[in-house]
């Protein structure tokens, strides 16, 4: 049987994310992966993760890929300009492992 989380669980989760309650463990990542631009982007995904989230539900790993697909699927769907200003003010044309 699959370990499931209760939605009030996730949303509380999501809600320590926004208010900067867990931020400690990104600075376990590479500086190029740092900075209050990071931070604000990780913000907006957590907002935007407690839409798809109901407090009364049960979550499994299953379910929570699911929405972490259809939010990847919905962030490919913004115009080049905005990708292009995304790169830049997140430092990622700095990175090799993107090409």
């Amino acid at each position: 049987m699959e370990n499931k989380v209760k939605g009030a669980e996730l949303l509380a989760t999501l809600e320590k994310i926004k208010s900067g309650e867990t931020y400690d463990i990104f600075n376990l990542l590479p500086d190029i992966a740092g900075g209050s631009v990071w931070l604000d982007e990780i913000k907006d995904t957590a907002m935007y993760v407690q839409g798809y989230v109901n407090a009364d539900e049960d979550y499994g790993i299953d379910d929570i890929r699911d929405y972490n697909h259809e939010y990847a699927n919905g962030q490919c769907e913004t115009y080049y300009k905005n990708i292009n200003d995304e790169v830049q003010s997140l430092s990622l044309w700095a990175i090799n492992e993107i090409d």
